[in-house]
């Protein structure tokens, strides 16, 4: 049976009791339990209230785990890439929005319950990131550029520094927090246009030598060489690549045919000799009203009347330009000499490219690729 002390007196009277018996002062304006009862009700009440806020975390760990896989069905159904980069806004929102809802209802530690709610995010990220750094690492830096973009990690953080602000607002609203909220979606929102796929301004050499054969110069063709050099910038998946070329822009080596005799021969062969070094490329003739070449392998062809080529190089050609000093060409029946300034003027022109690629970090470093001088 329980019972009530008097606060004034000490006298212990029953329970039922309003008044005590003995100084009649008033027992329900001080309700005193006893150590027993005080004891009972602190040992069911603590494990309460831990497994109330354990409960809180776990929810916002779920809760992320389900905001995370609709944002992986959302990238799978094929969205729009650039909506998809503004979508990491609207996730954020989202974030602040759980996060201040939940925090509001149970008091929480602002930064724990974040990392709860943001955990799979963190996770899919860090996985984003290591494929990155796998990828770079097996094909050579081809997958990455060494070019620092600041925008895409301002993005990528803005969504768990939007679950801390949101939990910290809904906690305890006030002008400062709501403030610093507002401040993530700002700086996330201008970083947005930094991190779409943009191409750089288009570069491009081009080379013209005339190659003169015979004692009365009786054979002559115009060797061209065109490269095209477009940067496409791709902050989100830190890398930059080369863009392929207009499709109506005549580029890479050609041979234009300006005068031969009838003993001229050409065949679909080339071979250069390069400081002793023989690398042969592939001679397409344009040999169709559309400007395309027609090889028919299964029977010896007539080439004597073709006047434009286009060159397939070796895979050493350019490297070997690069630092040629004597080159010999033979192409059918005909075997030709350049002269020093020519191989001079046609090595610096090689260099020139090569110097480009490297200022704009384009030297392939793929392991597939053939090292050489230009690709150290």
């Amino acid at each position: 049976m329980t019972s009530r002390k008097c606060p004034q007196c000490g006298l212990v009277n029953f329970a039922e009791a309003s008044n005590c018996k003995r100084c009649k002062a008033d027992l329900w304006l001080s309700v005193e339990p006893s150590t027993e009862h005080s004891r009972g009700e602190w040992s069911t009440s603590e494990p309460s209230e831990r497994s109330d806020k354990l409960g809180v975390y776990f929810r916002g760990i779920g809760v992320g785990l389900l905001l995370e896989v609709a944002y992986f069905v959302f990238l799978m159904a094929g969205y729009p890439n650039e909506r998809s980069i503004w979508f990491l806004v609207i996730l954020g929102a989202i974030y602040a929005v759980v996060a201040g809802c939940l925090s509001a209802r149970n008091r929480v530690r602002d930064w724990l319950f974040a990392l709860s709610l943001s955990l799979f995010y963190l996770l899919g990220l860090s996985l984003y990131v290591c494929e990155l750094l796998r990828r770079n690492e097996t094909y050579g830096g081809m997958f990455w550029t060494n070019k620092f973009y600041f925008s895409p990690i301002l993005l990528f953080i803005s969504v768990p520094l939007a679950a801390f602000f949101g939990g910290r607002f809904g906690s305890k609203p006030s002008l400062l927090r709501f403030v610093a909220l507002i401040s993530v979606f700002v700086v996330a929102s201008a970083a947005v246009p930094y991190t779409e796929t943009k191409d750089r301004p288009a570069k491009e050499l081009n080379y013209s030598t005339e190659i003169v054969a015979g004692e009365s110069s009786e054979f002559a063709m115009r060797l061209e060489l065109g490269f095209f050099l477009q940067i496409t910038d791709d902050p989100i998946r830190f890398r930059a690549f080369m863009s392929p070329p207009p499709v109506n822009r005549k580029g890479g080596y050609s041979v234009t045919i300006l005068r031969k005799d009838y003993t001229f021969s050409p065949d679909i062969h080339m071979t250069m000799n390069i400081d002793g070094q023989e690398i042969e490329s592939s001679m397409w003739p344009i040999n169709r009203a559309d400007g395309s070449s027609y090889i028919d392998f299964s029977r010896k062809q007539d080439y004597r009347e073709i006047v434009n080529w286009n060159v397939g190089p070796g895979s050493d050609l350019g490297a070997s330009l690069a630092n040629a000093h004597h080159i010999t060409m033979t192409w059918g029946n005909l075997k030709v000499a350049l002269p020093d300034e020519q191989v001079k003027s046609l090595r610096t022109f090689v260099r020139n490219w090569g110097r480009m690629l490297h200022d704009e970090d384009m030297l392939c470093t793929n392991p597939m690729c053939t090292q050489g001088a230009l690709n150290p």
